[in-house]
């Protein structure tokens, strides 16, 4: 070590070296924190991974210009990945989704849910602290090298503006060609899910996507879009009734059936009491991919297609933007709406006031009702008896309710084994126990909104429409069942059920079924009789053809054949159609309300 220490040049190219060494595993702790598959790293395309590993030694260069020590560079770099990576990993394993960029403005939201579970120092965990340890090797090695290498004077314009501009260059450069005017990458990286993405072109090529459209404007333009292009885009439809009924909309956390999609075979169906509910109809919904984006597109009946990052109550404007509140408010109606969560999560305090509420409870303070299933919060049943009493509280004028509910989310060990109602009949190993109690509080729900509807019968007229916004996070580990019914795998996990019901009338068939989560409102509102914008109309001509879509332009026709919405797919216009006036719903200035307002 002395020998080679003593030439400044061979000093110079080790140490070169030891930054790159430091760059592959630093990028392989990121990759592997979001999948942790050792395989799957050396899955990458050579190129793919290069562009991924020249971006942090970049990142590098930058560092060991302003710290002036190789060493010291490789610790910090270090210490640092090492604690994003654990929380990277674990937000992947509880959230369902990496800690991309557009995701750091949900630290509320994190913060609160993480009571919820245990973060055990597992396998995986281990291994990224091992990584760690083998960067701390290499650190050690650097300060050998460096020990008769005088200390750069980082205070020195002339040492530290070279690496400066390298490590610059380095990063402007990529970024341009994979993000920039000479693009490389294709429209739509993610896929069906994030993880195809990060697979096929890298973690950190993903993150800065998402950093990109999270930075620029929020929407995306459809091709060919103008005002002039709406012009003779839909017509509406007239009320078929006199008597607006009560609306019931509950978007309900983490409801999911397992038995449809995975090999379960429970002692007790969790679904038995949902699925026994009179005068319905059922179906399966495309969520939107979190709470938040699937909320976002109940409310909306806007497609995450058109935004350029998830979660939009963080970045989207919604006192600009149309959506059922603002219009069933022009029918007469009073609007509530309910969460029991932590207000500032997805900033919903502001969130419902800007989509036009008349009257808001968010937060655990403002709920009456707070039993729980042993540990686990917030009954559904219990959110359910909030709901009636206000409903009672405005009974003169037909009311719009919307309820997010909370008691079936993660984590799911918070209850003993020993209080699980339901167990499955596979055995999943440790997951097993997760399993068992996710079903067992699925049943608790499935039971209330029977309750719910018997409750309802003797009231005013009302419908209830009643979907999940997502699966559990530990479906990935379940042995799917998707190719006996048809589905794909990815498509299968998004698919959640939904429900439709009345007190007063039959529902036609047409309303069950396969549908997007924006296809949702219209479809009550077409059960309710109610009058039918030319928007809710075309999403209502467009779920005929194309029932199934999702938020990167995949879609499932009526005939069960998937494609991508392209210039050179069949429904092309037919989506285009519904995308113009989506565009045109973005701002309320420009929006030309005929179109959207009964």
């Amino acid at each position: 070590m002395e020998k080679l220490g003593s030439n400044r040049f061979i000093r110079f190219i080790l140490l070169s070296g030891l930054l790159l060494l430091t760059s592959v595993m630093i990028y392989g702790m990121t990759f592997y924190s979001a999948i942790p598959h050792v395989s799957a790293f050396f899955k990458h395309s050579p190129f793919w991974l290069l562009i991924n590993v020249v971006l942090v030694f970049s990142g590098m260069i930058i560092l060991q210009a302003m710290i002036g020590r190789s060493w010291v560079t490789t610790l910090v770099a270090s210490l640092v990945t090492l604690l994003w990576s654990v929380a990277n990993y674990y937000t992947v394993t509880y959230h369902g989704s990496p800690l991309f960029l557009s995701e750091y403005a949900n630290l509320m939201t994190a913060l609160d849910v993480a009571e919820a579970y245990t973060f055990d120092v597992n396998k995986d965990v281990i291994q990224l602290i091992g990584i760690f340890f083998a960067l701390l090797v290499l650190s050690f090695l650097a300060r050998a090298l460096e020990k008769k290498l005088p200390r750069a004077d980082t205070k020195s314009a002339k040492q530290r503006i070279p690496g400066l501009i390298v490590g610059m260059a380095g990063i402007g450069i990529l970024a341009f060609i994979v993000l920039g005017p000479l693009r490389i990458l294709p429209k739509n990286i993610m896929g069906w899910s994030w993880k195809a993405g990060v697979q096929k072109y890298g973690f950190l090529v993903c993150f800065l996507e998402d950093a990109q459209k999270g930075i620029s404007d929020p929407y995306k333009m459809p091709e060919g879009y103008s005002t002039e292009a709406l012009s003779e885009v839909a017509v509406g439809r007239k009320a078929t009734t006199t008597e607006y009924p009560d609306l019931i909309l509950i978007l309900n956390e983490t409801f999911y059936n397992l038995e449809e999609f995975y090999e379960i075979h429970p002692d007790v169906s969790p679904m038995e009491a949902f699925y026994s509910v009179d005068n319905a109809v059922f179906g399966f919904a495309a969520s939107g991919g979190g709470t938040n984006d699937s909320e976002y597109e109940l409310l909306t009946s806007n497609s995450l297609y058109l935004l350029n990052s998830s979660s939009p109550f963080n970045y989207v404007n919604l006192k600009k933007q149309f959506s059922i509140i603002e219009y069933v408010e022009e029918l007469g109606y009073s609007t509530v709406g309910m969460h029991c969560g932590q207000k500032e999560n997805y900033h919903r305090n502001t969130a419902y006031v800007d989509l036009g509420f008349d009257r808001i409870y968010l937060g655990p303070d403002a709920f009456q009702y707070q039993k729980g299933n042993y540990q686990r919060k917030w009954l559904d049943s219990e959110n359910y008896r909030d709901m009636m009493d206000h409903l009672e509280e405005n009974a003169s004028t037909p009311q719009f309710v919307f309820l997010l509910t909370y008691q079936n989310h993660g984590g799911y060990e918070q209850n003993d084994d020993s209080l699980d109602t339901i167990h499955s009949g596979v055995d999943y190993g440790k997951k097993t126990s997760q399993l068992n109690e996710f079903m067992s509080s699925l049943k608790l729900s499935s039971d209330a909104f029977l309750e719910l509807t018997e409750s309802l019968k003797d009231k005013r007229p009302t419908v209830v429409l009643m979907v999940g916004d997502h699966g559990p996070n530990f479906a990935g580990a379940l042995t799917s069942r998707s190719a006996q019914n048809g589905y794909h795998l990815e498509l299968a996990r998004s698919l959640v059920p939904y429900v439709i019901w009345t007190n007063y009338k039959e529902i036609p068939e047409r309303c069950g079924g396969i549908a997007s989560m924006e296809d949702l409102m219209p479809m009550m509102l077409d059960v309710a009789g109610l009058p039918i914008s030319p928007y809710y109309n075309a999403i209502l001509e467009l779920h005929e053809s194309v029932p199934l879509r999702n938020g990167n332009g995949k879609y499932v026709d009526a005939n069960g054949k998937e494609g991508q919405y392209s210039a050179d797919s069949e429904y092309y216009d037919l989506m285009n159609r519904y995308f113009y006036l989506e565009y045109n719903s973005f701002d309320k200035e420009k929006m030309k309300r005929e179109l959207f307002l009964p």
